[in-house]
């Protein structure tokens, strides 16, 4: 339902007033009022963030034994061991945010180097200089306008490559990132389900007895998951293929063969993404709760490298599928134009955002479903808690969690960047500036393909 249109209130009215104030003054200024206007208030603005540390710095984490020894009378025996379970927690936190921010920066500091020999070469020292300083912004949380200061500096580069140096930048980077996943796939892969016996015994002194019967259980239980989301896939797969053939039929007859085409495509590399997300996800869960019985670094590469699969395989599937997709429109039909032919390779986008739709919708009408029926049964009925393995609430929510949250964000992330990347070549095919340039053209493909 839309909402009525209402007026603008008081607020609106005076924030318009205020900025029309505010231009007006600001061009009675002169160049050291403006200046200072730009510097103090930054500067202001990082003494108050000091002084804001500062005051959280000085909140003891004491249990406040005065204060709840009044309320309870345990407190003062137990308030201790509650503040060093707090601190144990945090700092674990702390160490896994570290850890994964480490490991990102790593990667950026790589990145930063390679590009910056490109920026060199092309732009020039002052240019480099400028972009090393949008990543020092970056790291203060700027990050939306470093991006669109990244992809102008981008289209700067692409307007001066040609139409094979333009193609590689996009082919080789998805081959590149598609032999990336699977490397880490194989990875994963060698991670041995072993019950870690020779570590864990010297922890525990049940470990050597217990270790392989504890083991056998979550190999047991991840079975479970893997076969539920398998099934639930099938079934959804089934639907997805009924409503492509019928969707294709109407397509055919209201817009013409290309656009079907696109559609399926579109379709069918959704699907792709969708699958190959799920069964990394199922196949890197156990593993990840494995090594975390170990410690959780080694639980967190795993975790890492099993996302890093599914990440950059969709780009880069995504990223050929759609080249590859251009190519073949090009010698395939005979387009009015440009803007004709890509309008017919929007139907890929449609194809990604429809199966999108029936990935994330449909995993998450079973997740909900199934998770509060079987709970409600599960306790009611048989007493079980929500987390017990025993409790079918339980399974069917890791088997949401992985159809709905891996298998259908894999395809609404596909579905996004085919539908943005569709829409921008559109809008390029349409403008007589930007189609006669090879470049310009694929400038919005080439955000994706050098992304990876």
């Amino acid at each position: 339902t839309s909402s009525p249109s209402r007026t603008p209130g008081p607020r609106a009215h005076f924030a318009a007033t205020a900025r029309r104030l505010f231009i007006v003054l600001a061009a009675m200024l002169d160049k050291l009022a403006v200046n200072s206007l730009i510097v103090v208030p930054a500067v202001l603005g990082l003494l108050w963030s000091a002084k804001e540390w500062v005051s959280v710095s000085k909140v003891k984490l004491d249990g406040h034994p005065d204060l709840l020894a009044k309320q309870d009378s345990r407190a003062a025996t137990s308030n201790k061991d509650i503040v060093n379970e707090m601190i144990k927690i945090a700092k674990t936190i702390q160490d896994g945010a570290m850890s994964f921010l480490f490991a990102e920066y790593t990667y950026m500091a790589v990145y930063i180097v390679l590009f910056s020999i490109v920026l060199i070469k092309f732009t020039g020292v002052p240019t480099t200089i400028a972009f090393g300083w949008g990543l020092a912004v970056l790291a203060q949380g700027t990050r939306a306008h470093f991006v669109v200061a990244a992809c102008g500096l981008l289209a700067a580069l692409i307007a001066m490559l040609d139409k094979l140096t333009v193609n590689c930048l996009i082919i080789v980077p998805a081959i590149l990132g598609l032999l990336w996943s699977a490397k880490e796939w194989v990875v994963v892969s060698k991670v041995k389900l072993d019950g870690h016996p020779d570590l864990l015994a010297k922890q525990d002194s049940k470990a050597a007895v217990n270790n392989k019967d504890i083991l056998a259980e979550m190999v047991k239980i991840a079975k479970t998951i893997q076969d539920g989301a398998m099934s639930f896939l099938f079934a959804e797969y089934t639907y997805m293929a009924v409503y492509i053939v019928l969707f294709s039929i109407v397509l055919i007859k209201f817009t013409g063969v290309p656009t079907t085409i696109a559609f399926v495509v579109g379709a069918v590399t959704s699907i792709l993404c969708g699958w190959i997300g799920m069964m990394i996800a199922v196949y890197t869960n156990v593993r990840t709760t494995h090594q975390c019985w170990r410690d959780l670094k080694s639980g967190f590469d795993v975790a890492i490298q099993g996302g890093c699969v599914m990440g950059l395989s969709l780009v880069s599937i995504g990223v050929l599928a759609l080249f590859a997709l251009i190519e073949a429109f090009k010698k395939l039909f005979d387009f009015e134009s440009p803007e004709v032919m890509y309008e017919a390779i929007a139907g890929y986008g449609l194809g990604g955002s429809s199966i999108a739709l029936f990935g994330r919708v449909g995993g998450g009408i079973y997740t909900k479903a199934a998770d509060v029926g079987a709970d409600l049964s599960g306790k009611n009925d048989y007493g079980l808690e929500e987390d017990d393995y025993r409790n079918p609430a339980c399974i069917a929510d890791n088997v949401g969690d992985n159809v709905g949250d891996i298998a259908g964000m894999g395809a609404d992330l596909f579905g996004s960047f085919a539908e943005s990347t569709c829409a921008a070549l559109v809008l390029a095919a349409s403008s007589p500036d930007l189609r006669d340039g090879w470049c310009s053209l694929m400038y919005p493909v080439l955000i994706s393909s050098t992304g990876v």
